[in-house]
């Protein structure tokens, strides 16, 4: 990216209007326009892929809590459906802000807060608060796997 978008200001800059310019003043600009598009790529958002995710709490007592989830699109926003043996939990409040995703589960009081990593797996806490304690656990959910437990061959 970082090729492509240098040779894309240098023929910018060797275009007649610009040639005027001294080379000090060219550096600094093909500086400016690279730095401008690499922002741009580092700030887009990573959303949560469609499709089955098996997601884990990580209990302080090193015992895992394992669920599924699947993520569907839904008039254009993402929404999550929890699995629990038949039950189905629908959640659709997904929101994103800046590099993170917050997920307001409609139940238990709680939220996940979580990073979308370049695999598609989230990665951060999941949060219940109440009038006396908070309870945060670490978190993590892996895309592409329907089962809540592996099956061992």
């Amino acid at each position: 990216m970082l090729v492509i978008t240098q040779a894309y200001a240098n023929i910018i800059l060797q275009r007649p209007e610009y040639e005027e310019l001294n080379q000090e003043m060219k550096r600094k600009l093909l500086f400016l326009f690279i730095l401008l598009t690499s922002s741009i790529e580092l700030l887009a958002q990573s959303k949560i892929r469609e499709g089955w995710y098996r997601a884990e709490l990580f209990r302080p007592d090193s015992i895992t809590v394992p669920f599924n989830f699947q993520a569907k699109l839904v008039n254009g926003k993402i929404n999550l459906f929890a699995r629990n043996v038949s039950e189905r939990i629908k959640i659709d409040e997904v929101i994103y802000k800046k590099d993170s995703v917050f997920i307001q589960m409609p139940v238990f009081e709680s939220a996940f807060r979580a990073k979308v990593l370049k695999d598609g797996s989230l990665q951060g806490e999941w949060r219940r608060g109440s009038a006396s304690t908070d309870i945060v656990l670490p978190f993590k959910a892996t895309p592409g796997i329907e089962g809540r437990f592996p099956i061992h061959k």
